[in-house]
């Protein structure tokens, strides 16, 4: 099972210093959680004010447990005072039954850059 969290927040340039400055903490600290397979904050190259956050997790109880952690509770401390839209959020659930590597696919997409870009 894997779970995805996928939000986008809109926020002002001061508020957005404010989220990220926080986020250093929760960021490290999140990607050693038990469970977390990923955990990303990026600036949209489109839209500097917009803010993507991007979490998978193996299962819901390492979620859970994320979610009421010390660091993110110090997060959402330090941004309180942000003013921010949240844009979109999406949480999904995916049964998986296995995992296959697809380095293969990966090799291709690299090929194609490379012979682009010649």
């Amino acid at each position: 099972m894997l779970i995805t969290m996928v939000e986008a927040v809109l926020a002002s340039e001061d508020d957005m210093q404010r989220m990220l400055a926080a986020a250093q903490d929760q960021i490290t600290t999140s990607r050693e959680d038990e469970g977390c397979s990923s955990y990303i904050f990026a600036r949209d190259v489109l839209d500097p004010l917009v803010l993507h956050i991007v979490e998978v997790w193996q299962d819901e109880p390492t979620l859970h447990a994320h979610m009421e952690s010390a660091h993110r509770a110090r997060y959402l401390a330090a941004t309180a005072a942000a003013q921010v839209e949240m844009t979109s959020v999406k949480a999904r659930m995916f049964e998986t039954s296995g995992e296959r590597d697809l380095k293969l696919y990966i090799d291709e997409v690299a090929s194609e850059i490379a012979a682009d870009r010649a």
